[in-house]
């Protein structure tokens, strides 16, 4: 009897006792990496999109915000060179008196004692502005104060905006590439960055009510019925548009949104939540406590229960 043939190779040996060959762990190993390849380059593509495109958005909005800025930035300065002025002193004035105490005392009786002594206690009297002059200046430097900061922020969401598309979309294997948008994106998730692009033409916003409260206060103080005409522009105005933000909130299919309806969501559902809970403990109340308000039993309660009797 011959005796078993040995293995030619060490292939064989491993076959024989069930351990996969060398060759078969590689190709398992390049499967592998071949599958997670494709599920980083389809992680690269996708995001490189969702980037772009938010990337995209940024960029138009802080380029409206930065043409609407530069025009009523002007608007706003030429305004406050002439506001400005009432919380001078009036030197036009004070040379009229001036001249007028000159005249008076070439006269040859002298002029009237009483107005030559009138005349220096006006030119000399310390000069002091109305209350009126100095809230439309605070106004109109806050409106303009926050224009310009409007326009800073723009600026600097546009350079972040590329220098986070310049670093997350590297020329690097995909998974490297993958793992750096993931982090940036991290930070951009953590210091809202997405709200901060929300509050500018939130501040923009303020700023043009500012000016168009100090305007109609201007006016006011060239011609009172002119002012009040304006008020109520003003007015009507606001309260348009703070009917057009909190629209949304009540009416879901409302098409109408400004910059203050995201900013009022939260204060809109604690609102709701303030008037809800009342009604909903209504309905563990004692029946003694229950009898002071009108029952709605009949229209909920089951048919094998007896009807409410409150």
């Amino acid at each position: 009897m011959s005796a078993p043939a040995l293995p030619s190779s060490r292939m064989d040996v491993e076959g024989r006792q069930g351990i996969p060959p060398a060759d078969a762990d590689n190709g398992n190993e390049n499967a592998f990496e071949s599958a997670s390849s494709k599920v980083w380059k389809l992680y690269e593509v996708e995001t490189d999109k969702y980037d772009t495109e938010l990337a995209g958005t940024w960029k138009g909005v802080t380029d409206a915000m930065l043409i609407f800025t530069g025009l009523f930035s002007a608007v706003v300065s030429a305004f406050i060179i002439e506001t400005y002025k009432m919380l001078l002193p009036d030197n036009g004035g004070a040379t009229v008196a001036l001249l007028t105490q000159l005249v008076t005392q070439s006269q040859p009786n002298g002029g009237n004692s009483a107005t030559s002594s009138a005349i220096p206690s006006t030119v000399t009297s310390a000069f002091t502005p109305s209350g009126i002059a100095i809230r439309i200046n605070i106004l109109m430097f806050l409106s303009l104060f926050l224009s310009l900061t409007c326009a800073l922020m723009s600026t600097l969401i546009q350079q972040w905006a590329r220098e986070y598309l310049q670093y997350s979309q590297l020329s690097a294997p995909p998974q490297k590439r993958g793992r750096v948008r993931a982090y940036l994106f991290e930070g951009l998730t953590k210091f809202q960055m997405r709200r901060m692009v929300e509050s500018i033409p939130v501040l923009l916003h303020i700023s043009v009510f500012l000016f168009f409260f100090a305007f109609s206060e201007f006016l006011r103080t060239i011609n009172h019925t002119v002012g009040v005409v304006a008020r109520c522009c003003v007015t009507i105005l606001l309260s348009a548009y703070l009917v057009l933000s909190a629209l949304p909130l009540v009416v879901s299919s409302s098409p109408y949104q400004t910059a203050l309806t995201t900013p009022l969501r939260p204060c809109f559902i604690f609102l709701r939540f303030i008037v809800r809970f009342p009604l909903q403990a209504m309905k563990g109340l004692p029946p003694i406590v229950s009898s002071f308000f009108p029952c709605r039993c009949r229209s909920t309660q089951s048919v094998s229960r007896p009807p409410c009797r409150h």
